[in-house]
């Protein structure tokens, strides 16, 4: 009976007493201690390359801003000279129809004759590959048309203006086409320097 009393009067443990105490952190070894340089040198230069200063930025800018605004320039003072053409276009009277081409002649017999029958031949043959046969006959066609045009020169008894005048109009005429060209060229070198056309 005794020990029973006894047990009963020692007194209770409490639960946070019997409970382990939590083990308190350590500090890391140094050797796991992680090197922070490497980044921090990583992180300035990656700073150096995109934080740029203002002036700089400007400075590098200015060339693509001056670029800019001379390409601006260019497009008002196209479109300005533009709107001019066209006022001055709409303010012109109506064009005067074309002038339809000369009928070729049959059988040529004056100058005119045979600058439009040398000029519809050079159009025939623009851009053509001449047989042999073909390019003889052209060349005959060019030296018959030089000596017409020539010999009408010299005979022609028209004031000197108008004979000017209607065999400058032949040789722009021949002029204007690369095939018949060349016969307008020789027509002039066989004229006298003192006769020739101003």
């Amino acid at each position: 009976m005794e020990h029973t009393t006894k047990a009963k009067t020692q007194p209770k443990r409490s639960t946070a007493q019997s409970r382990p105490l939590a083990p308190v952190p350590q500090p890391l070894p140094t050797w796991v201690t992680p090197d922070l340089a490497p980044l921090q040198r990583l992180a300035a230069d990656l700073s150096q390359f995109t934080l740029l200063p203002v002036k700089a930025q400007h400075q590098a800018l200015q060339p693509v801003f001056q670029a800019a605004r001379l390409q601006r320039a260019e497009e008002q003072r196209w479109t300005h000279e533009q709107r001019a053409v066209q006022r001055q276009l709409a303010a012109l009277p109506l064009a005067v129809p074309a002038r339809e081409a000369a009928p070729l002649p049959a059988r040529p017999v004056t100058a005119g004759d045979w600058v439009t029958v040398m000029r519809h031949q050079a159009e025939q043959i623009n851009g053509q590959r001449l047989s042999s046969r073909a390019h003889d006959g052209f060349i005959a066609l060019q030296r018959q048309v030089a000596q017409t045009l020539l010999q009408g020169f010299r005979q022609d008894r028209q004031a000197p203006d108008a004979r000017y005048a209607q065999y400058g109009e032949h040789l722009a005429t021949l002029q204007r086409h690369p095939n018949s060209a060349s016969v307008s060229r020789v027509v002039l070198d066989l004229v006298p320097q003192r006769e020739r056309l101003p």
